[in-house]
């Protein structure tokens, strides 16, 4: 019995040891290097350390953006000569990351503000009273193009600021709705992969001879 017990446990150690059954994840972050937030719009890049293809095979690579906060003001300008009323005007800001000549957002965080009205003097710009933000944190993304990551030793990722205004009405055409603000936050990327090493002859070994104990121990049972 003590035998049986033994060759189970090599079996299953064996198993456990086999280097091609590890996985592991490396977890990078990027801070831009410029005030907690900055004013939009702005592309800031992020590069980081590209996947280590000696770690084994990348078999995934997630991203999220934490930690975002800033602020987001609705804007009017009045072209015509008069003052002009206005309701309902509101922004939304935005940061984006996304791979380096790419269109495509892949992380991204948006703050609106809140609704504001008013007086828009002629020939000027009219500001709303500024909607703070802090701690906003997006959902955790996934980018399909591994092989952009295992390119090279660094991988560059663009970060876009913009704010688009809304909503907005008047009853002139001689007023344009827009807005501005600042924001910020952190990228981080995480790298997940597989090892792709050879279980070492020891390894094997330990195996092989679990495995042929087990085959003699079912047979003996059957006898």
């Amino acid at each position: 019995m003590l035998n049986q017990k033994f060759l189970l446990a090599a079996v299953l150690a064996a198993c456990l040891l086999a280097p091609g059954m590890f996985a592991g994840t490396v977890t990078q972050t990027c801070t831009p290097s410029i005030a907690t937030t900055q004013s939009i719009g702005y592309t800031l890049d992020c590069t980081i350390s590209a996947f280590n293809t000696s770690l084994g095979t990348l078999t995934g690579v997630t991203l999220q953006l934490t930690g975002v906060g800033g602020d987001v003001i609705p804007t009017q300008y009045n072209a015509s000569g008069t003052q002009v009323a206005f309701n309902n005007s509101l922004t939304t800001i935005s940061m984006a990351y996304e791979e380096l000549g790419s269109t495509t957002a892949l992380v991204q965080v948006e703050q609106a503000s809140s609704a504001c009205g008013g007086e828009a003097q002629p020939g000027a710009n009219n500001w709303c009273t500024p909607a703070y933000f802090s701690a906003l944190s997006s959902a955790v993304m996934s980018d399909a193009n591994l092989s952009y990551y295992e390119t090279g030793s660094t991988v560059t990722l663009a970060g876009v600021g913009g704010a688009v205004n809304s909503s907005g009405s008047t009853l002139s055409s001689q007023i344009y709705f827009g807005g501005a603000g600042t924001i910020g936050g952190v990228l981080t990327v995480t790298y997940t992969y597989g090892s792709s090493s050879v279980p070492e002859p020891t390894t094997m070994a330990l195996l092989g001879a679990g495995m042929i104990g087990l085959a003699a121990i079912v047979r003996k049972r059957r006898a």
